[in-house]
């Protein structure tokens, strides 16, 4: 077995005793990825990924987004619960993509672009 990063780990997958749904687990682990580990690049995919849950089902999504940032340290250390929110609802209430992906970026602790470096296209 291949250890979850603690952040989607079994214990942060709790809210009030319950189980997370699936789709939460996933946000938060997309969330924690793009703050940490994940390239500058994925930025884009990943906030396209979000849009069009958001675009499926507003309800939906604002529900997982919740759940995912309910937990400390999700996605990234030192960003507390007020700025959680207000980033959470700068993405709820954008009105397109970009504005959404920048708030996913400022949410995500806003990487450079080239950071991690770009893929290597191939023909």
């Amino acid at each position: 077995d291949v250890a979850a990063p603690a952040a989607v780990g079994t214990d942060a997958s709790l809210t009030c005793g319950r189980a997370l749904p699936h789709a939460a687990l996933i946000v938060r682990a997309l969330l924690v990825g793009l703050s940490g580990w994940m390239p500058s690049w994925l930025i884009s995919d990943a906030a396209t990924c979000f849009w069009t849950l958001r675009s499926a089902s507003e309800p939906q999504f604002a529900l997982w987004l919740h759940l995912a940032l309910d937990a400390d340290g999700v996605p990234r250390g030192g960003l507390g619960s007020e700025a959680k929110a207000t980033l959470g609802r700068a993405m709820m209430e954008a009105k397109s993509r970009a504005h959404f992906k920048a708030a996913l970026k400022q949410l995500c602790g806003g990487k450079k672009k080239g950071a991690g470096g770009t893929p290597p296209i191939t023909s």
